[in-house]
C-alpha cells in the first residue's frame, strides 16, 4: 500500500504475521511468530532491534559506529555497550 509517501506492507503465512513500513527515510518491519516477537527500526543511520519471547526482551542499537545491546528476563538486566 502507498499513501502520502508512505509505503506498507502486511503478509501472513504459517502462523507468522510480518509488517513493514518506510515513511521519511524511516524504515520499520515487524514479525510476530509463535509468541515471538521482533521489530526492527532503521533511520538517519541509526539502527534499533528488539525482540521479545517467553517474558524474555532483548535490545540492539547501532549508531555511529557504537553499538548497544540490552537484555531482560526474569527481572535481571543485562546491558553491554561497544
Amino acid at each position: 500500500m502507498e499513501q502520502d509517501g508512505e509505503k506498507w506492507n502486511e503478509m501472513e503465512q504459517d502462523g507468522a504475521r510480518w509488517s513493514k513500513m518506510e515513511k521519511h527515510g524511516m524504515r520499520w518491519n515487524e514479525m510476530q511468530k509463535d509468541g515471538m516477537r521482533w521489530n526492527e527500526m532503521e533511520k538517519d543511520g541509526m539502527r534499533w532491534s528488539k525482540m521479545e519471547k517467553n517474558g524474555m526482551r532483548w535490545s540492539k542499537m547501532e549508531q555511529d559506529g557504537e553499538k548497544w545491546n540490552e537484555m531482560e528476563q526474569d527481572g535481571a538486566r543485562w546491558r553491554k555497550m561497544e
